[in-house]
C-alpha cells in the first residue's frame, strides 16, 4: 500500500506527501527491528520537511522513539529535544508535552556517571557479588534465589549500566563506590 501511495503521489506531483510516507515506512522498519534503516529514513524525511515544522517535529519524535528502541539514548535525547523545540516554538502544546515526556525518560541519570545509584536493592546486591567475582550459582546461594533469577537480574544490570562483561561491571561498580566515598 505504501508503495502504491508513493507511486501515485509521485505521478500526481504531490511530493509534499513523500516525507510522511517515508516516516511511515521507517516506523514499519523499526517495528521489524531494522533500527538503522529506520533511523536513516527518519533523518532523511526530517531533512526534507524543513518547511513543514510540525511534521518535522513528528518525524524527530519518531526518530527519538526509534533510537531509544535501538538503545542509542544520546541520539534519542537529541531527536526528542529537536522535536520539543519545534513544537514549543510553533505552539503545538500537546505535541510539545509528548516530546518533553519522551525527553524526560531519556535524561541521563546519576548512574550515567556513577554506576549503581539507579539499580534496585536486589540488582545492586547481585551486581556487587558478580563484580567481586562470585559465580551465578554462588550469588544465587548467597541471596537465596534461583540461578535463573540471578541471570535475569544481571541482564537488567548490564543493560542499565551499559556494560557487556563482568570486568566492565566490576569497573562500573568500583567507580560508583569511589565516587560515593568521595562525596561522603
Amino acid at each position: 500500500m505504501l508503495t502504491d501511495t508513493h507511486r501515485t503521489a509521485t505521478d500526481l506531483g504531490r511530493t509534499s506527501v513523500l516525507p510522511a510516507l517515508e516516516r511511515t515506512r521507517a516506523l514499519l522498519d523499526a517495528a521489524r527491528g531494522d533500527y538503522d534503516i529506520a533511523a536513516h529514513r527518519l533523518t532523511s524525511a526530517a531533512d526534507r520537511l524543513r518547511d513543514v515544522p510540525l511534521e518535522r517535529g513528528r518525524t524527530f519524535l519518531a526518530l527519538s522513539h526509534t533510537e531509544r528502541r535501538a538503545r542509542r539514548r544520546a541520539s534519542a535525547r537529541t531527536a526528542a529535544q529537536k522535536a520539543a523545540d519545534l513544537f514549543t516554538a510553533h505552539g503545538a502544546h500537546p505535541w510539545a508535552d509528548a516530546a518533553t515526556h519522551a525527553l524526560h525518560h531519556l535524561e541521563p541519570s546519576s548512574t550515567d556517571t556513577g554506576a549503581d545509584a539507579r539499580l534496585t536493592g536486589a540488582e545492586e546486591r547481585c551486581a556487587r557479588l558478580a563484580a567481586a567475582g562470585s559465580s551465578n550459582r554462588d550469588i544465587a546461594a548467597a541471596l537465596t534465589v534461583s540461578v535463573k533469577t540471578v541471570e535475569a537480574t544481571l541482564t537488567r544490570v548490564y543493560r542499565k549500566l551499559d556494560v557487556h562483561s563482568r570486568v566492565q561491571l566490576a569497573h562500573a561498580i568500583r567507580a560508583a563506590l569511589e565516587e560515593a566515598a568521595d562525596t561522603e
